[in-house]
């Protein structure tokens, strides 16, 4: 029949046309104009499902009633296929294999395909295409070209194929694949699993449970609502749990993930990741490479694995793990914390507030912030800033530097030999057992040094017109003063002890228990005590 078109002037008569033929398909001329409602068709009497074949831009506006397409009680209609710009509507009462089953094909050209009721398959070919499956549970690929899908109802598989393609999978469990390309895939309602495959995708799960899987490249993804489980693959990704308790996994590259609201779980094992929980009692495992890590509200659970990874902690029982020797890490609390084992540093972030910082065997890095801060360093040669605001400092065993920083502070050395410096303010400081260094801090205020057991060396570094008050305990002392009005105080019996100044225009008076006076600068004369002196 190919070559022998069949046309109807479109007038109000009806046209009727029966055909009978064995083994070849039938081909309509782009030429014929189709429409309103063709009431009869074919009837096949092989039942071998031959093909109809539309070319050249043929649209059907009406519909082919379904009771008499259809070999008798066999195949049917197989398939429909097209070429050019094509709108077809195929449906259980129209284009409809027995037991209904459409093969919509586009081949090439921008098409526009429906499939209405029925299990069909659309293919949209080359071109830019739009696919609606409709009731059934459909198959739709939109091959070359940027393509839309829609899957509607029924639980549906769509493909993109190649291009920059859109898909939405509808109102029930569907199958969304965006393959090559830079696709956007949104499962909305129901039960979806997307995948995004090659390229830059954007993937949006929907109100339920949803499987979404980037892929290649770098690729963003959204759970939505419900217990999601994102995976990023390849590519530097960006992963949204939103609400529900959604599992993360970044996959390989430096990616960034987010799990939302309630209790997640992010999982990513390669690159130099961002992991953040978001509300709820979560878990965050990052594995190799420098990352970061914040739960985010309520206790969280944190692992960073080998390299230099940083904490953030929002709550004092967050859980934060580090095996030995896996870099140098640091918890930055917006609370107060004790450091878990292996990890090194600890900073106190919150803005104000009186907080503690605990250390561990370690030797670790603290800082407090800008409230009244308790900071503990505990075993190991420990460093503590003390920051802003009256904090108190405890060494512990190690040698220690501890920094009091701006206003009034209490410090301890503890064992071995400490660094001990008061900063700015009214400082206390006690160096306790070891050969301490202790330096009041510049300015106009009156600081108290208390050297301990040990060769101590003091100095009060104040102002003009203020003074310092040093003492330098058992063992041979080294007092450096820098006003006049400095105060020595040693016990009898403590020590060779010695004082050294540097006064501009004053000579200086040996305190007593003290054994030897060393003058520098221009300081005119020095006087010694009853003791035995070296002047």
């Amino acid at each position: 029949l190919v070559g022998n078109p069949y046309a109807s002037s479109g007038g109000p008569a009806q046209v009727e046309v029966s055909l009978q033929f064995k083994g070849t398909g039938m081909v309509f001329d782009g030429a014929i104009p189709v429409g309103g409602t063709i009431t009869e068709m074919l009837r096949l009497q092989t039942g071998a499902g031959e093909p109809f074949l539309f070319v050249d831009g043929i649209s059907i506006p009406g519909s082919l009633l379904g009771a008499l397409i259809r070999a008798h009680d066999e195949a049917g209609i197989a398939a429909l296929f097209l070429g050019s710009d094509d709108t077809i509507t195929g449906s259980f009462n129209s284009i409809a294999a027995y037991p209904p089953g459409d093969l919509l094909d586009g081949h090439a050209g921008n098409d526009t395909i429906f499939a209405r009721e029925g299990h069909d398959t659309l293919l949209g070919g080359e071109g830019q295409d739009q696919l609606f499956t409709g009731t059934g549970n459909d198959l739709a690929y939109g091959q070359g070209g940027n393509d839309t899908l829609f899957g509607e109802a029924g639980n549906d598989t769509l493909d993109g194929g190649d291009g920059a393609d859109v898909l939405y999978g509808g109102v029930q469990d569907d199958s969304l694949l965006g393959g090559i390309g830079a696709d956007s895939l949104f499962g909305e309602a129901g039960r979806d699993t997307i995948r995004g495959e090659a390229g830059n995708d954007v993937i949006a799960g929907g109100v339920e449970d949803d499987w979404l899987d980037g892929g290649e490249d770098n690729d963003s993804l959204v759970g939505d609502a419900g217990n999601d489980t994102l995976l990023g693959g390849a590519g530097a990704d960006s992963l949204y749990g939103d609400t529900g308790a959604d599992r993360l996994d970044g996959g390989s590259g430096n990616d960034t993930l987010d799990g939302g609201n309630d209790g997640d779980a992010l999982t990513d094992l390669g690159g130099d990741n961002l992991l953040l929980g978001g509300d709820g009692q979560d878990t965050l495992i990052a594995g190799a490479g420098n990352d970061t890590l914040d739960g985010g509200p309520n206790p969280d659970a944190m692992q960073g694995g080998a390299g230099d990874d940083v904490y953030y902690a929002d709550d004092a029982a967050d859980l934060v793990i580090e095996n030995p020797g896996e870099g140098t890490d640091e918890v930055r609390s917006a609370a107060s914390f004790s450091l878990y084992a292996n990890i090194e540093n600890l900073t106190l972030i919150a803005a104000t507030g009186n907080s503690f910082g605990i250390g561990n065997a370690l030797g670790n890095v603290i800082t407090g912030n800008e409230g009244e801060n308790l900071l503990i360093a505990g075993a190991g040669a420990d460093t503590v800033y003390g920051g802003r605001g009256n904090d108190a400092i405890q060494g512990q065993a190690g040698a220690d530097s501890l920094f009091g920083g701006d206003d009034a502070d209490t410090i301890l050395g503890g064992d071995d030999a400490d660094t001990i410096d008061g900063g700015a303010g009214s400082d206390v400081l006690h160096g306790q057992a070891g050969d301490d260094s202790l330096v009041g801090g510049a300015g106009f205020f009156t600081d108290t040094l208390i050297g301990g057991d040990g060769r101590d060396t003091l100095r009060g570094d104040s102002g003009a017109g203020d003074y310092d008050v040093m003492e330098g305990g058992a063992g041979d002392d080294l007092y450096v003063l820098d006003t006049p009005a400095d105060q020595v105080v040693e016990a009898p019996g403590g020590g060779t002890d010695t004082v050294v100044v540097d006064f501009a225009g004053i000579g200086y008076a040996l305190t007593a228990n003290a054994e030897t006076l060393v003058l520098l600068g221009r300081t005119p004369f020095g006087i010694g005590n009853a003791l035995d002196n070296l002047l």
